[in-house]
């Protein structure tokens, strides 16, 4: 009976941690959204958004670090063109790359809001537990899209659910085998 409070506890831990992770990342993306607006619309009067969170955010959310944009300068009768980086140039009043950070900004918002709310759901928070297995895998770094995987989540959870009876009737077992001699 231990057991499964402790695996029940264990589970409740990481299920928690998922949803306030999920909310903190929110709760993030909406008060740098905020910052930004008064940022742009003021003097450099109030607080500049931070860029390390804006890059943390994006990183999670598209996998990548940069986001190249083009931005065309005319010099005399020359038009050049220049790539920046809108993630490592963050925040910025340049109105080349202004558009870019509030849509990128806009849409972390949107899906940190998503996901969130999502995860505030009974099903995803069922479908979340039921992957626990997959987490870790994904975690040390292992494809967890492969069939063996599944076949290692679907293990883990027989071996976990099934250990304490298991446990006995091994012993009892063994015991059956030492008494026979």
């Amino acid at each position: 009976m231990l057991y499964y409070i402790i695996l029940l506890a264990v589970i409740s831990l990481f299920a928690w941690i998922e949803y306030d992770t999920k909310k903190s990342d929110y709760k993030q993306a909406k008060l740098l959204n905020e910052q930004f607006d008064e940022w742009i619309k003021s003097d450099a009067t109030s607080q500049k958004p931070s860029n390390a969170i804006f890059a943390e955010l994006y990183k999670k959310r598209y996998g990548k670090e940069v986001h190249p944009q083009n931005i065309v300068q005319h010099n005399g009768y020359v038009i050049s063109t220049n790539k920046v980086d809108v993630i490592g140039s963050f925040p910025n009043r340049n109105r080349q790359i202004l558009a870019p950070q509030i849509i990128l900004l806009n849409n972390l918002e949107a899906y940190y809001e998503a996901e969130y709310y999502k995860i505030r759901s009974v099903k995803a928070m069922t479908l979340y537990i039921i992957s626990l297995p997959l987490q870790l895998l994904k975690y040390i770094g292992i494809d967890d899209a492969k069939t063996s995987s599944r076949l290692f989540q679907l293990l883990i959870w027989i071996i976990g659910l099934f250990l304490p009876p298991l446990k006995e009737l091994l012993i009892s077992f063994l015991k059956f085998l030492m008494s026979s001699k």
